[in-house]
C-alpha cells in the first residue's frame, strides 16, 4: 500500500510504524521475515524514511537476512539494503557489517540461480562501488568475474546494472582496466549488444540504452 502511495507512508510515519517492522525482523517466522522486508522496502521509497530504517537499528538484521538458507527472504532482504544504500555513509556502513563478511556474502550470491536474488545482488554491488574503497574491496573478491557471466541475463535492467557496475570495477586499481578487460567472454559480448537486433519493437528504448552503455564500457575498457 505505501509504495506508491505518499498519503500511507505519511500516515505509517504517524503511527510510528516503522519500529514494529525493524521488530520484526528479529521473528523466527521466515514467512514475517518476508512481509516485514517488504514493507520496509516499499515505506524506504523516501530517502528520509530510509534513514528512519536506518536510524531504528534494521541494518545489522537486514545484513544478517542476507545469509539466510531462503532465497525469497535474501532477495527481499538484499532489496531493502539497495533502498538504504543512498548515502556513502550507509554503504560504508553496510560494507562494514559483520566485519566486512557481507561483502563476501555479496559477491558469493552471484553465484545464485535464483534470478530473484541474482538482480538485487547486482543492483546493490553496483550502489556500494559507487565508492573507492568497497570498489576496490569488490575488485578484491573477484566480483568482476562473475558480473562478466550475470551479463549473458536476458533481463536488460540486470545487463544495465552488470554494466555500472563492471564500469566501477575497472577504475579500481591502476591495473584493474585491463584485467577487467580480459576477464572471461566480456569484450565479444559487449560487442554483441551494443549492436542490438532489429524489430525489437516496444522494447527500442531499452535495447538502446543497453547499446550505449555496452559502447561506453568498451571505450573504457579498450582505452
Amino acid at each position: 500500500l505505501c509504495y506508491r502511495n505518499a498519503e500511507v507512508r505519511k500516515a505509517m510515519l504517524n503511527m510510528e510504524a516503522c519500529r514494529p517492522l525493524v521488530n520484526l525482523l528479529h521473528s523466527e517466522n521466515i514467512d514475517v521475515h518476508k512481509a516485514a522486508l517488504a514493507a520496509l522496502r516499499a515505506y524506504s521509497v523516501e530517502a528520509r524514511l530510509a534513514k528512519e530504517v536506518e536510524d531504528r537499528g534494521a541494518l545489522s538484521q537486514v545484513c544478517k537476512l542476507v545469509t539466510s538458507d531462503k532465497n525469497e527472504v535474501v532477495a527481499r532482504a538484499l532489496a531493502v539494503l539497495w533502498m538504504l544504500a543512498g548515502a556513502d555513509a550507509t554503504k560504508t556502513k553496510i560494507a562494514k557489517e559483520r566485519d566486512g563478511a557481507i561483502l563476501k556474502q555479496v559477491v558469493l550470491n552471484l553465484k545464485s540461480t535464483d534470478m530473484n536474488v541474482k538482480a538485487m545482488t547486482i543492483a546493490l554491488l553496483r550502489k556500494l562501488c559507487t565508492v573507492p574503497e568497497h570498489r576496490k574491496e569488490l575488485y578484491d573478491l573477484g566480483a568482476h568475474m562473475e558480473l562478466v557471466n550475470a551479463l549473458r541475463s536476458p533481463d536488460e535492467g540486470v545487463q544495465l546494472n552488470t554494466m555500472g557496475a563492471l564500469r566501477s570495477l575497472a577504475s579500481a586499481k591502476e591495473d584493474s582496466r585491463n584485467v577487467v578487460a580480459n576477464a572471461g567472454d566480456l569484450l565479444p559480448t559487449l560487442q554483441r549488444l551494443k549492436n542490438p537486433p532489429k524489430g525489437t519493437g516496444g522494447r527500442t528504448k531499452q535495447r538502446h540504452a543497453i547499446a550505449t552503455r555496452a559502447q561506453q564500457l568498451l571505450s573504457v575498457l579498450e582505452m
